[in-house]
């Protein structure tokens, strides 16, 4: 069907001197009886682009007459697109309006259907905002219309507030309940708009709005995006309570960014004694550099209950860093786990043997390789998230061998598997088979993507990785004498294979690291930092150096690992029997965060002569934010001008 529609679409531009108008017109009367969204869509561009005006006749004839709801969506994408005026009359006349969000509120407000999008959710904030602006004054008009009239009051305070209109929003949500809420359930664009407007316009009250209690901050809801955000408002508005509350909970390299931008501006501080603490601290900011921060070898570890002692071979976690799925060999489970709250969600059961998994980075699938009963012949599941419901199954060839590796494009729309000797590609969510990619002579054994999508990385046991385009599958480039796990760094610039390191796109060689330790890797999401292990061994790498940081021994028989989206947990998974999933969070954590263990460790490593001068200084900085805590624990809402003298033990190298 769909090589039908190409041909027709090819034949409605026909260019043929004698019987070209012949076939333009017949084509269009083709589509034109057809009507569904396919033929809707390209009689809508023949509109916008064709110079025949019978076909541009027939075209508009037909789409004045649709009824089917996923037809009046592909015409008002094609109308949203284009803005071409025959299609904005039809659009008005017939009152067109689409169902998909993406192009509800254009095509609502330009139609006039307020009603359309005045009990909306929170993410078609962004399209009245555009709308606000649009070149069409009408949409303009009725944008601004919409916002003062829209029922939900939620997204209606978010619109003031990203307009700055701080009358109206102040007189709507004085309590700033509505914008908090509306925070939390908002998508990340919306959520970084909100963070950046607050930045820009310095809101002091961006701060409780987000953290939203008095006492403390709801550190999992806080991004690095935010904790930025904070540290700028402070800078260009600094008050005293709000200070010390981000000292006291904040992770340490955010304390140290603020303290490096705010200067000592004594006038702030009640007592000699909070400017005493604040000189030290100030200090310490002062001799040690960001990269210290990411790089100093501390790990706090806990040991997640999973309860089952099974052998984890494969770790995916959702891009909000909520959900962790692993795999567990005793009785074919996955298991999906809560990251903050530390608990089981959900096990999913009849995987019959997974051994990969992925998770979509929209984070609505899951995806394993496993086995039909007994064996049969390999498949891969889709499973919906976070319910974990079987959604579809995609099947393999008989008594072939299994999907090896999978790994899921960044728009969440391919999903790749690693099939014995060959590479297959699939559509989300349907699992349509795309297209099956060959050249590896063993099997495929680790897939990665670029983050823009474009690049995909296959690693083979015949010791070769291949670079592939994406979605064409067009074989680019193949790197010889490859071993190993694959990774990429977040700017798409490195490839990691093993112990190799490699550029992209062109794959020269740039480095060989000292020691062998990579069976699997991961890379944080700041891009500086690799992880690798293999055994017993978790090794620590700076980048783009490769130089050992540290070297965490005593593992036993490592299944996996995965680093989460925030940065803020490394995953590893083995034998559970010794235990099954170890938790660890790197230095940055929140000062609020650190127990009891946490603290001696780096009051252990401030002292660390063996340390470099940077390093230690980075713990001797985050000790004294720990002190300052521990010293000064009261309620910053409600305390006086005045705070109880003791002493700040904290040493200052020179």
């Amino acid at each position: 069907m769909a090589t039908e529609y190409s041909a027709l679409s090819n034949r409605i531009y026909s260019d043929f001197l004698i019987f070209g108008s012949c076939i333009r017109q017949r084509a269009a009367v083709a589509l034109s009886k057809d009507k569904s969204p396919h033929a809707v869509k390209i009689l809508a561009e023949a509109v916008v682009r064709s110079g025949d005006r019978k076909v541009i006749t027939i075209a508009l004839e037909a789409l004045r007459n649709l009824r089917d709801r996923d037809s009046i969506n592909a015409f008002c994408q094609v109308w949203a697109e284009s803005r071409h005026k025959d299609l904005t009359t039809i659009l008005k006349n017939r009152r067109y309006v689409s169902s998909e969000s993406k192009f509800l509120v254009l095509s609502a407000l330009k139609v006039g259907a307020l009603d359309k999008v005045k009990k909306g959710e929170i993410d078609i904030v962004d399209f009245l905002l555009t709308a606000l602006v649009d070149r069409d004054v009408e949409i303009a008009r009725a944008a601004r219309i919409c916002i003062d009239e829209i029922d939900n009051l939620s997204i209606k305070a978010v619109c003031y507030f990203l307009l700055g209109e701080w009358e109206k929003y102040e007189d709507l949500d004085f309590d700033h309940n509505l914008l908090s809420n509306a925070y939390h359930s908002a998508n990340e664009e919306i959520k970084r708009r909100i963070s950046n407007k607050a930045r820009i316009d310095g809101r002091i009250e961006w701060i409780k709005i987000l953290t939203g209690g008095k006492k403390s901050l709801s550190i999992e809801n806080i991004s690095p995006n935010d904790w930025s955000s904070f540290a700028d408002i402070l800078v260009s508005k600094p008050e005293r309570k709000e200070i010390w509350r981000f000292l006291c909970n904040a992770p340490a390299i955010w304390s140290k960014k603020l303290l490096e931008n705010l200067d000592n501006k004594s006038q702030i501080w009640a007592t000699q004694n909070e400017q005493n603490m604040m000189e030290t601290l100030f200090q310490l900011a002062k001799t040690t550099e960001d990269e210290f921060f990411s790089s100093s070898p501390y790990l706090r570890t806990k040991k997640l209950d999973t309860g089952d002692g099974g052998f984890v071979t494969s770790m995916a976690i959702t891009s909000d860093s909520q959900l962790l799925a692993w795999n567990s060999t005793v009785n074919d489970l996955i298991v999906l786990w809560n990251l903050p709250a530390e608990q089981e969600i959900k096990l999913i059961h009849g995987n019959n043997s997974a051994w990969n998994l992925a998770i979509s980075p929209n984070g609505l699938i899951l995806a394993s390789t496993g086995y039909h009963d007994k064996f049969i012949y390999p498949v891969i599941r889709l499973w919906s998230l976070p319910d974990g419901k079987l959604l579809k199954t995609l099947r393999g060839n008989l008594g072939n061998k299994g999907f090896d590796s999978l790994v899921i494009s960044p728009n969440s729309k391919i999903l790749v598997s690693g099939y014995d000797n060959t590479i297959r590609l699939w559509s989300l969510p349907d699992g349509k088979h795309l297209k099956k990619l060959t050249g590896h002579d063993s099997s495929i054994e680790s897939l990665a993507i670029t983050p823009d999508g474009q690049i995909l990385v296959s690693g083979s046991s015949d010791n070769t990785i291949r670079l592939w385009s994406l979605p064409d599958g067009k074989h680019l480039k193949t790197i010889e004498k490859c071993t190993g796990d694959l990774a990429i760094t977040p700017d798409g610039k490195i490839l990691v294979s093993g112990y190799t390191m490699w550029s992209l796109p062109d794959g020269k060689h740039l480095k060989t690291l000292e020691e062998h330790n990579g069976e699997h890797i991961a890379i944080t999401p700041d891009g500086k930092t690799l992880v690798s292990a293999s055994n017993k061994t978790i090794l620590l790498r700076g980048l783009p150096d490769g130089q050992l940081q540290a070297k965490m021994t005593n593992y036993h028989n490592i299944g996996d690992l995965v680093v989460s989206p925030d940065g803020n947990y490394l995953v590893v998974g083995g034998n559970g029997y010794s235990p099954p999933l170890q938790l660890e969070l790197p230095i940055h954590i929140p000062i609020d965060k650190l127990d009891s263990q946490s603290i001696v460790e780096i009051e252990v490593k401030a002292r660390d002569s063996s340390l470099e001068e940077g390093s230690r200084n980075a713990f001797k900085f985050t000790l004294a934010l720990i002190r300052l805590r521990q010293q000064f624990d009261i309620d910053i809402e409600d305390s006086s001008n005045d705070i109880a003298s003791s002493e700040f033990d904290i040493e200052i190298d020179g």
